[in-house]
């Protein structure tokens, strides 16, 4: 049945939307990546629910492997991500800072300034006083 632009539609679709077995479909995922910490029980199914980030996808949750925080992803990518967005955050400013201090140790050192003497202002002779302002 395709999808109408009413609310009674869209009811009859979710209706017939297929189901999916999740304790096969996570033990598929575990099996596929092993070294993801996928939690138990947490294979959702989001191609019905519009407002969700993972529209039209499966999602999972995964359990941080620096802070053991739980983050929901696509099953799309369990490939590349293993850590929580605090994780991520944390890892690329030590990343950053890993980087900087690289660079600075072989960056040659900076030459010292040379500080140029200003030449020295000629002196005006005194004026003579005047003997109207010597009263």
């Amino acid at each position: 049945m395709n999808a109408v632009a009413t609310k009674t539609a869209v009811v009859k679709v979710a209706k017939e939307a297929p189901k999916f077995d999740s304790g096969a479909e996570e033990a598929k995922l575990r099996e596929k990546y092993p070294t993801q910490h996928i939690v138990k029980g947490s294979l959702h199914n989001c191609e019905l629910d519009s407002e969700s980030p993972h529209y039209m996808k499966r999602t999972v949750e995964i359990v941080c492997q620096d802070d053991k925080s739980i983050r929901r992803i696509a099953t799309s990518d369990l490939h590349q991500v293993f850590l929580s967005e605090a994780g991520v955050r944390a890892r690329r400013l030590e990343t950053r800072k890993a980087k900087r201090a690289a660079e600075a140790a072989t960056r040659p050192a900076k030459p010292a300034k040379v500080v140029k003497e200003k030449p020295a202002k000629a002196v005006k002779p005194a004026k003579s006083v005047s003997k109207k302002t010597a009263k």
